[in-house]
């Protein structure tokens, strides 16, 4: 990864071949997840330089995404200098699953 900029998360619908951004500006989407057709889960932060100062690196929150109510509601507030990574949601137990980490 070459910075914390210009990661948006997007949807194309077919046969249309209609393409959504859902990721609001200067913010950023690293990983995301689906828990059905409708509901995305994604670590988004705020959008940001470069640095190779680790603590520099932005703390991701989750995000559940609506895409046809149009809708995204945090989902997650990591304590102070932790971030929220590696979504995944499993399934059969109807649970998602990710890491939080510092």
């Amino acid at each position: 990864m070459f910075g914390f900029k210009n990661k948006n998360l997007t949807v194309t619908e077919l046969p249309g071949i209609q393409t959504h951004t859902l990721t609001p500006k200067h913010f950023v989407d690293l990983d995301f997840t689906w828990e059905s057709d409708d509901i995305i889960m994604t670590s988004r932060a705020e959008e940001c330089e470069w640095s190779n100062d680790h603590p520099e690196h932005p703390f991701l929150s989750l995000f559940r995404i609506r895409l046809h109510q149009n809708s995204q509601d945090k989902i997650t507030i990591p304590p102070e200098k932790y971030g929220d990574y590696k979504t995944y949601y499993v399934q059969h137990l109807h649970k998602l699953t990710w890491i939080r980490s510092n």
